[in-house]
């Protein structure tokens, strides 16, 4: 294994080998920061196809980072994961990743609104949500039969093309999975958006942490808000796990030591003071008579969020075993299909009235 380990930490970028980018594409205004880069748009010279373009922002003795991203995203060909098309440098040397362009992210969908103050989510229907979601578990999943764990999903990672299609992007964080040694560097995953395995300082987390992850994108786009919003104010990153897991604590109740490994209950005992019974399925029943958007949050969607917010991540449920989950498998309405499902048009924040929702023979 250590053998394995060093030669991983060897890995470069030949710059011989990466063409200009200046001298294919025009690259135009920003779309963005990710991780460890800038996103731009850019358009290709010889057949004016439109692309986004991600420079990494990596330290030359951290390349190997840039790499492992570069590494993964090759691994990984879904249709639902950001497509890497190339890899080119720029004028100052840095690298740049050509990966296809999309409209949107659920991040900026969140945030929208339409006239009347219906927020753009609340809008799409349930069936549209749903297949929404239903693409985002199915990549997760691919993810995790390769091996590799995510470590950064939230809605600004995920994107939507013109056609309604998801692609999971930003790999900067990205990791392989292997069984045999699994100690990752703590403090991954952004704060609202955090295991809590993580949260209280472990580096043997596997894939469950990105499961964590979709737990909370769900429950945000059911709901329409923020599950768990840790303070990220003060200058210790400890104070921030504390916080995020004091808001984990309130909904999915204190976790029950001797579940937990020996050599990790020390320290679970330590992230509170008095247990907290589960009041998960209650809190969000009673939530759920409060909230006009009903339709979004049944029984099968909350069971799946509760399957999801188990603290132990032995007893966690998988990707796999959640695409086969009754909100996705048996209950009404079904998932639409991409084509199916209404287009943006103009603006994020205005839906195409106008789509023909009727089925291919």
């Amino acid at each position: 294994m250590s053998g394995a380990k060093k030669k991983a930490r060897s890995l470069t970028i030949d710059r011989s080998e990466l063409k200009r980018v200046e001298e294919a594409f025009v690259l135009s205004e920003s779309l963005g920061e990710g991780t460890h880069g800038d996103v731009f748009r850019a358009k290709e010279k010889a057949t004016g196809a439109q692309f986004a373009m991600k420079r990494l922002n990596y330290d030359p003795k951290h390349e190997r980072l840039a790499m492992r991203e570069i590494k993964v995203l090759r691994k990984l060909r879904h249709p639902n994961i950001i497509h890497l098309a190339n890899v080119w440098q720029d004028s100052k040397g840095k690298v740049v990743l050509q990966l296809e362009l999309c409209r949107s992210d659920f991040g900026a969908l969140l945030k929208a609104s339409r006239m009347g103050g219906c927020s753009l989510i609340a809008s799409l229907g349930a069936a549209q949500l749903k297949g929404y979601l239903l693409q985002i578990f199915t990549a997760v999943a691919f993810m995790h039969e390769n091996n590799v764990i995510h470590r950064d999903l939230k809605p600004d990672n995920i994107l939507l093309t013109h056609d309604n299609v998801v692609k999971i992007t930003d790999f900067g964080l990205s990791r392989e999975h292997v069984q045999e040694y699994h100690k990752y560097t703590r403090f991954m995953q952004t704060l609202w958006y955090r295991a809590p395995e993580m949260c209280m300082g472990f580096d043997d987390y596997t894939t469950k942490a990105d499961v964590w992850s979709l737990g909370c994108l769900l429950g945000e786009l059911i709901y329409g808000a923020t599950m768990f919003k840790g303070s990220a104010n003060s200058e210790n990153p400890r104070d921030h796990d504390r916080s995020q897991l004091e808001k984990i604590y309130e909904l999915c109740g204190t976790p029950h030591p001797p579940d937990w490994p020996v050599d990790k209950r020390q320290v679970v005992r330590e992230t509170y003071k008095q247990p907290i019974a589960r009041p998960f399925m209650d809190t969000l029943m009673k939530t759920r008579d409060r909230n006009r958007r009903k339709s979004y949050i049944t029984n099968a969607a909350l069971d799946l969020l509760d399957h999801c917010f188990v603290l132990l991540p032995d007893k966690r449920i998988t990707c796999a075993d959640a695409l086969q989950h009754a909100y996705f498998k048996s209950e009404f309405p079904r998932a639409y299909e991409p084509w199916q499902m209404c287009k943006f048009r103009g603006t994020e924040s205005h839906l195409n009235g106008n789509v023909n929702r009727k089925r291919k023979k």
